[in-house]
C-alpha cells in the first residue's frame, strides 16, 4: 500500500507526533532532551520550519509546526529523526530502529484547531501523570507561550498567537486561559482522530 502523501506546501501547518519503537524510551538522559532540540533547531534551518509549540515526552514527541519553504516539511522532520536515531544508537549501543515507523502528521486546517492542538500538546504530560501543571514541565513550549520563558527550543509566534492581546503580557495570559484545565474525552478523541481520517496527512 503507498504511503499517503504529505502536504509539503508553503504556509500548511502540521501537528507532528512520532513514538519509540516498541513505545521504548527515547529519552534516557536529561543530555538527550538537550542533543534532540539542537538538531531539530539545525534542521529547521536548512529546511524552513517554524516551531510554534513542542512537548517532549519520555516516548514520543509532538510539534506544532509550519513549513515555511516548499518541501522542506519532510525534509526537515526526516532528518531530525534520522540524525536523532544515529546519535541514539551510538549513545545506547542500541541496535535496530529508534522510532516507530514514519513520523505522523496532521495538518492545522482551521484557526479553531490550531490552539486545541496546541493546548493538546501543552497538557500531554498532564494527561499522562508526569506533573500536576503544564507549567513544571520543563521539555515543551508551555512556559514560553504562558509565560515567557526561554525553553530548550525557541519558538516563533503565529498570527493567531499575536492576535491574544496587544501586548505579550496579554497575550500570555490569554493563552493561560485558553489552555486551563485538563482536557475533556471529546477534546482528546477530537485531536486523535485526525491522525486515523483519510483526508489528514496521517501516516501508520
Amino acid at each position: 500500500m503507498p504511503r499517503p502523501h504529505r502536504d509539503n506546501q508553503e504556509g500548511v501547518i502540521h501537528h507532528v507526533v512520532t513514538r519509540g519503537n516498541n513505545k521504548q524510551d527515547i529519552f534516557r538522559e536529561r543530555s538527550d532532551y538537550f542533543i534532540f532540540a539542537e538538531i531539530l533547531r539545525e534542521s529547521c534551518f536548512l529546511h524552513p520550519l517554524a516551531i510554534y509549540n513542542y512537548a517532549l515526552m519520555t516516548n514520543h514527541i509532538h510539534l506544532l509546526v509550519e513549513t515555511k519553504k516548499k518541501g522542506s516539511f519532510s525534509k526537515a522532520i526526516g532528518e531530525t529523526m534520522r540524525k536523532y536515531a544515529i546519535y541514539f544508537n551510538q549513545k545506547y549501543n542500541h541496535v535496530g530502529h529508534v522510532f516507530q515507523s514514519r513520523f505522523k502528521s496532521s495538518v492545522i486546517d482551521r484557526n479553531g484547531y490550531f490552539f486545541l492542538c496546541s493546548r493538546y500538546i501543552d497538557l500531554n504530560p498532564v494527561e499522562a501523570g508526569i506533573i500536576n501543571s503544564p507549567q513544571d514541565y520543563p521539555w515543551s513550549g508551555y512556559a514560553t507561550l504562558a509565560f515567557g520563558k526561554a525553553g530548550i527550543i525557541p519558538l516563533e509566534f503565529h498570527s493567531l498567537y499575536e492576535g491574544l492581546g496587544n501586548t505579550p503580557e496579554e497575550r500570555r495570559l490569554s493563552y493561560r486561559n485558553i489552555v486551563g484545565p485538563p482536557l475533556v474525552p471529546s477534546q482528546q478523541s477530537k485531536v486523535a482522530q485526525r491522525f486515523q481520517e483519510p483526508k489528514s496527512s496521517a501516516c501508520a
